[in-house]
């Protein structure tokens, strides 16, 4: 192996480990997106209370009654998890139901946490970006797989890669796909992710998808596929569950946060699942032909047509009619 290639593969081990600080950033700018949603959201939601439902909202420490004009049982309202919220007030149809705002919001504000905490920590410096790490690592390793087929022929850098990916029109691309063995998309994606590394930040800024597409097509929707889909099918039996239980009447209909709660959370998953399929790279119908075409060749080689076998199958018939 060449000192080219071994630095190459060496570079690429390093960006596989994270350090401490990256792991710190990314974990405030989850929290951060989480407690943000909440912050916009909480307003927005009893704004839409009142304006559409006519409603109005208990939600700053008042005491009032389960039920409108009871006072049998006194619950104390809270902003972040004990909300009484009446609609229709002042009508007939009049209803108070108690809302828990966590609760209900919290697989959505994750959600939103988690959008941020990507987004961002890819815009970061390498240093201290957790994401912006693991798609230079893809980058790295995609110039290394690169690297490995044209090594037997000459010795190139990934600079030289780079340069040579970055400056290619589509034909060339497409050139290029074939002569080092990898899917057209492949090298699309890898040129729009060098691309972007060399963007100006408020330029990565809008182009984040770019840089985002490498490492979710090249190993976030292979490695997690199965574990999203496996943890939307968990969403749907607690949806499921938690509707019997309501059906049952083991929920009233007064307090609906545990089902708004499992509402979120197949949507949110739903939702991070479409994004996995999105991202996923597609089956290649072109990868799959050469291995037809390698069998059906070694077929003809091994017989060379029909009625060659036929023959010698006649002449094994008659040997053995002969022995017995």
């Amino acid at each position: 192996m060449s000192s080219v290639n071994i630095s190459q593969e060496k570079a690429y081990y390093d960006l596989t480990e994270h350090n401490f600080t990256q792991v710190i950033v990314f974990l405030l700018l989850l929290i951060g997106g989480f407690l943000l949603l909440f912050m916009i959201g909480l307003p927005w939601l009893e704004g839409f209370v009142k304006d559409y439902f006519n409603g109005v909202v208990y939600n700053s420490g008042e005491k009032v009654g389960t039920r409108i004009n009871s006072n049998e049982l006194i619950k104390t309202t809270h902003y972040y998890y004990n909300w009484a919220v009446d609609v229709y007030a002042k009508s007939p149809e009049q209803l108070r139901y108690w809302f828990n705002p966590i609760l209900s919001l919290f697989m959505p504000a994750l959600l939103t946490g988690m959008m941020i905490s990507f987004g961002l920590s890819a815009l970061l410096p390498r240093s201290i970006g957790f994401i912006r790490q693991k798609i230079e690592r893809e980058i790295s390793s995609t110039l290394y797989k690169i690297s490995q087929h044209i090594s037997s022929i000459r010795e190139i850098s990934e600079t030289e890669i780079s340069e040579e990916i970055i400056q290619a029109d589509l034909q060339e691309l497409n050139n290029l796909a074939r002569s080092w063995n990898i899917s057209l998309e492949e090298i699309k994606t890898l040129q729009r992710a060098l691309k972007w590394q060399s963007y100006s930040p408020i330029m990565k800024f809008f182009g984040v998808n770019s840089g985002l597409m490498i490492y979710m097509r090249s190993y976030f929707t292979v490695v997690y596929g199965n574990t999203i889909l496996g943890l939307v099918y968990i969403g749907a039996a607690v949806l499921i569950i938690i509707i019997g239980l309501r059906g049952l009447k083991f929920i009233p209909p007064t307090q609906p946060s545990l089902v708004l709660f499992a509402l979120g959370l197949e949507f949110t998953l739903l939702l991070v699942y479409a994004f996995t399929l999105m991202y996923s790279k597609q089956e290649e119908e072109t990868e799959l032909l050469p291995s037809k075409q390698t069998e059906s060749y070694s077929l003809s080689s091994e017989f060379d047509n029909t009625k060659e076998l036929e023959s010698l199958l006649r002449v094994f018939v008659k040997r053995k009619k002969k022995n017995f």
